[in-house]
């Protein structure tokens, strides 16, 4: 989740009064537009790679970078788009550039995102044989792991 809104928040931390102090004083100077330095397509898919080939620390760093992924590439179904490498002198936008933000396409993607990432989730959980996203209380109970009080306060959580 912190990788999905890493391009924006990372620009917001390079415009910070602080920095941009610091920018200045090494000439890299300026304020970073929006999806422009942060929203390079090419460096998610870098990490992404060094994460998943070269060093990662328990995957963090590839799921924060297949977070970035997400939002560089949603960005880039809108008519503004991204830039694909920093040497890009226009914005690309995928399949058109038609989704507008705060429209229903926007929320059909996010809900197939969401739905992606339980299918992930759920085989990871398969997998692995632990299930760290959907509890079978009913089991825990049965086992003695978790009292009746436990067991009727989380039934109908899902997550």
């Amino acid at each position: 989740m912190i990788g999905s809104v890493a391009p924006d928040y990372i620009e917001y931390i390079l415009n910070s009064p602080i920095i941009q102090e610091i920018r200045k004083s090494s000439k890299a100077g300026g304020v970073i537009k929006h999806r422009t330095t942060t929203h390079i397509m090419i460096y998610w898919i870098a990490l992404i790679l060094f994460a998943w080939l070269i060093w990662d620390f328990r995957g963090i760093i590839f799921w924060f970078a297949i977070g970035g992924f997400t939002h560089v590439f949603t960005d880039a179904l809108s008519p503004a788009g991204i830039p694909l490498t920093p040497f890009s002198t226009n914005r690309s936008s995928f399949f058109g550039g038609k989704i507008q933000t705060g429209v229903p396409a926007e929320y059909a993607i996010a809900i197939i995102y969401l739905v992606l990432c339980l299918f992930v989730a759920q085989s990871l959980n398969t997998q692995m044989g632990f299930v760290p996203f959907f509890y079978n209380w009913a089991e825990e109970y049965n086992k003695g792991l978790i009292d009746g009080y436990e067991w009727k306060l989380w039934r109908f959580k899902i997550l």
